[in-house]
């Protein structure tokens, strides 16, 4: 089971990625008097109506409190869409780099409230939460009824309290400008949208365990790599060039720079990309296919770590994730880190 590692309230926390949904940036949310305390609000995402609940204060850490930097995590859990608000998504973690700790100390954790905690795991030297998913919705039959009676004409016109007032009473005119557009954003739904642009086909290979995407008008061909020729002097990131139709294209492993671990075995394949107005050769382990995908589908985009090193979004597939890469953006970050080296 993979994990999406987390921050809030100064917490570092995983979260089961098999129940998660999608995730964007904390938009204004509506206030409903009869809530419990950690529910911050009810949001309007395209039609459909979500309680959105305060991790910190859940685990007892914090008093509900929001920032425009703050992100929603959508979640299904005991049957019920749940967003989650945290501070920090950082990235998607690998079960395979995570040890669970079967019988944790919490006694370092206090005021912790561990009726909602799993247990704990290591990762490489940082100690992480588990979050327990299926205590995490407190009585799912009451939050559930929160929005039972609601429509999205009538969450338009519930303005007992005010979303500011209660959570942010600092924000700024520009400040809640924002969160008013994210609102906006997310209440489309797709009969109110354009739906000719509506989608992106890319190609998507496997590398190093995991699976990428590129968009397709980025990619040239699928080739098989045969023999390729070193490049004295050349940044480590370039291993060789090959002739490729008449030309002498440079061939890129590009394992490093997304922290994947390099098999020994040589790659036999490469992606052939066009990158402002430059060919260059990604080796990749294998291609998975060609595939169209609609904008929705495209949840994870910019909230993860690894979007410094070229990752612009994601996508959930059957519980996988598929990372779409920028390589314009993680060959400028790479050169830049050599450069400085």
């Amino acid at each position: 089971m993979d994990y999406l590692q987390l921050t809030t309230a100064g917490l570092k926390c995983l979260l089961p990625l098999s129940i998660v949904e999608e995730i964007f940036s904390l938009p204004e949310l509506t206030v409903i008097p009869e809530a419990p305390s950690d529910i911050l609000g009810i949001l309007n995402l395209r039609g459909d109506l979500i309680p959105v609940m305060d991790l910190g204060c859940r685990l007892g850490i914090r008093p509900p409190q929001c920032r425009d930097t703050d992100v929603v995590i959508l979640l299904r859990a005991a049957g019920l869409p749940m967003g989650v608000l945290v501070n920090q998504v950082q990235d998607v973690v690998a079960e395979s780099a995570v040890e669970l700790r079967h019988e944790p100390d919490y006694g370092h954790l206090s005021p912790l409230n561990t009726a909602f905690v799993a247990g704990l795991a290591q990762m490489g030297e940082e100690l992480l939460i588990v979050i327990n998913v299926e205590t995490l919705i407190r009585a799912p039959a009451a939050v559930a009824a929160l929005t039972s009676e609601l429509t999205p004409a009538v969450l338009e016109r519930h303005t007992s309290y005010d979303f500011y007032d209660c959570y942010w009473p600092t924000a700024t005119p520009a400040q809640r400008s924002l969160l008013r557009q994210r609102q906006h954003h997310l209440s489309r739904t797709a009969a109110t949208t354009e739906l000719a642009d509506d989608t992106l086909t890319v190609g998507v290979f496997e590398l190093g365990r995991e699976q990428f995407a590129l968009p397709l008008n980025e990619i040239r061909q699928f080739v098989e790599v045969t023999t390729v020729v070193p490049i004295p002097h050349a940044p480590k990131l370039v291993v060789g060039h090959l002739p490729l139709q008449g030309e002498v294209i440079p061939v890129l492993d590009i394992r490093e720079p997304l922290g994947l671990e390099q098999s020994p075995i040589p790659l036999k394949k490469a992606v052939v990309v066009l990158v402002e107005s430059t060919t260059i050769a990604i080796l990749i382990d294998d291609l998975r296919g060609i595939i169209t995908y609609r904008y929705q589908q495209i949840r994870l985009s910019s909230f993860l770590a690894t979007h410094d090193r070229g990752c612009i979004g994601s996508i959930i597939e059957g519980g996988q994730v598929i990372k779409l890469l920028s390589i314009s953006q993680l060959l400028s970050k790479s050169f830049q880190l050599s450069n400085a080296a």
